[in-house]
């Protein structure tokens, strides 16, 4: 047998999974990664210990060798000049979704949009891990694919979070059902414009044939554009309206129109209450994720109970605890503006916002209708503070902190007796915080030690 050899570009998750999931089947390895932490020193020394080729700091020395294929980590531009001298040399170039996809079994449903997706993905992998059948949450939300790839079997389940990083560089990936939950401005930078984004997340259907269905949100006009490309068959979701064959609200109900069955096309109504985390566009993606699961011939009993115990993800809309008749509301996942704007829907009491960041060059007014009349105080931190309130400093009291724990004392300071004190920042993490987890744990930690 001969052996073939890759180069994986990044030593992050995803490189680690992919290495492991190829010395499983035999390759050679090589890794190289820009960077040379104390965390990738300890990975190499295993890795190496596995007759792997580990080389930090640069790519340069790897460049240098042969290779069958090289796979690329998500966060890896495709730009950048190690993938583009691999691509000159006329290598296979991948990436870590698309290797594992290759020894995946079962059936997977693919989730991707601008906001919304990890909820839709967490919840049709509650719904999935409640069938009894082996379930996996895996993707951009948690566990690369490669990670789960050679766990699964035929009857396997697999709700897969993925990112517009990863559909760039997927060659076969075929999910047999696609749910995109909608598509705003994001990721920009990254991707050299907006059309190119687009572009993009269109490449999750772009290998799904007539027998492959597609859930789409029927009420974000870009999406409905982008789904015209799709091969697949179609089942859109709507909060406002009904649909003749799709899932959409009525009575307190959720309706599911025209499904297919294995007897002809079947109508299924779940109560709407069954859904307990807040607002309208939560009821969209309890929707988009029903809609997939009732496709996949799940059961409504299983279905309705998987829903009713789903509390939602840790960092969106998180209820982090009451005091003085305050609640206080996680949402640092909320790095830009239209996550905000959904979290501010969902508020019912008035808001104390807390916000601010790394912004993301497309500004804060789009929020103005939102939050005008919501918000009663702004309490903003970090390098977007002054851009912020030059946007929407005219809707209420703006007041500035250097540290998230001094704006959570200001916003107490601020807050009486009804008031939501919410968190949710606008904007990235990266001038404070390691990434948004490490800015919703420091959060939720300092809101718990408030006496």
């Amino acid at each position: 047998m001969i052996t073939k050899k890759v180069h994986i570009i990044g030593f992050g998750k995803s490189g680690t999974a992919a290495a492991e999931l190829l010395l499983a089947n035999g390759w050679e390895i090589i890794i190289s990664d820009d960077n040379e932490n104390s965390s990738l020193l300890e990975k190499k020394t295993r890795f190496e210990s596995l007759s792997c080729k580990v080389l930090l700091g640069n790519h340069k020395e790897a460049l240098r060798e042969d290779v069958d294929l090289t796979v690329v980590s998500p966060g890896i531009r495709l730009d950048s000049e190690v993938v583009e001298k691999r691509r000159n040399q006329g290598v296979r170039l991948i990436g870590e979704m698309e290797l594992g996809w290759e020894y995946l079994n079962g059936e997977v449903a693919a989730i991707t949009g601008s906001n919304g997706k990890s909820t839709v993905t967490a919840l049709l992998g509650q719904i999935f891990s409640n069938t009894g059948r082996s379930a996996f949450t895996a993707g951009n939300i948690g566990l690369p694919v490669c990670d789960i790839a050679l766990k699964t079997d035929e009857y396997s389940l697999i709700s897969l979070e993925v990112s517009s990083f990863q559909l760039m560089s997927i060659e076969t990936f075929q999910p047999h059902v696609s749910i995109i939950t909608n598509v705003t401005p994001d990721h920009i930078d990254w991707h050299g414009g907006y059309e190119n984004y687009k572009r993009a997340k269109a490449n999750l259907w772009s290998n799904q044939t007539k027998h492959d269905w597609i859930v789409y949100n029927a009420d974000d006009n870009v999406t409905r554009d982008l789904i015209v490309t799709a091969n697949s068959l179609r089942f859109p979701f709507s909060t406002n309206r009904s649909l003749h064959q799709g899932a959409f609200i009525s009575d307190d109900k959720m309706h599911f129109a025209n499904l297919p069955g294995s007897d002809g096309n079947k109508n299924v109504e779940l109560d709407l209450d069954i859904v307990k985390i807040p607002g309208k566009h939560n009821q969209a993606n309890a929707l988009a994720a029903i809609s997939a699961a009732l496709i996949l011939g799940i059961t409504t009993e299983v279905i309705s109970k998987a829903v009713s115990e789903f509390e939602g993800l840790p960092h969106r809309l998180e209820f982090v605890r009451e005091l003085d008749g305050v609640d206080y509301i996680n949402d640092s996942k909320a790095t830009n503006t239209d996550s905000g704007r959904v979290a501010l829907e969902a508020m019912t009491k008035p808001v104390v916002l807390i916000a601010g960041g790394r912004g993301k060059g497309d500004g804060y007014s789009k929020l103005i209708p939102t939050a005008r009349g919501k918000v009663k105080k702004l309490v903003l931190i970090g390098e977007e503070a002054r851009q912020i309130e030059d946007d929407l400093g005219k809707l209420a009291p703006v007041v500035h902190r250097k540290t998230l724990a001094d704006a959570i004392n200001e916003a107490r300071k601020n807050s009486q007796d009804g008031d939501v004190v919410l968190f949710s920042p606008l904007a990235t993490s990266f001038d404070m915080f390691a990434n948004f987890e490490d800015r919703g744990d420091q959060f939720r930690d300092i809101v718990m030690e408030l006496v």
